[in-house]
């Protein structure tokens, strides 16, 4: 143990410090199960928020009310991330679209490697 460690344990003695160091490794432990939840979760979010998005053949819009190519090849690009193989069904109708149809053979390429 270092000796950092030694002079720190609590006035109850070892068993103490024991008690207190399981303590941290069970919230480590939650801890990180909350982020992989968390993570799961938002996954699942934005997916469907992109999914709807791309359904509507709607292209993303700078301030301008100009098409803005990268962030539509960013969302279509985030389905191939985040999607599998029910996804493909939306993105093969995408090709037929111009604004889409570069940006959505990426992302199919992606889920098939994938899955």
């Amino acid at each position: 143990m270092p000796t950092f460690w030694l002079s720190s344990i609590p006035k109850g003695g070892p068993a103490t410090a024991l008690t207190i160091l399981a303590s941290m490794e069970a919230f480590q432990d939650y801890s990180a199960r909350m982020r992989e939840h968390y993570h799961r979760d938002y996954s699942t979010r934005v997916k469907a928020d992109e999914l709807q998005f791309l359904f509507d053949g709607i292209p993303a819009l700078d301030s301008h009310d100009h098409k803005d190519e990268r962030a539509t090849a960013w969302a279509v690009g985030l389905i191939g991330k985040l999607g599998d193989r029910s996804d493909l069904g939306t993105l093969r109708i995408l090709l037929n679209q111009p604004d889409f149809a570069r940006s959505a053979t990426g992302a199919i390429r992606q889920i098939e490697m994938r899955c």
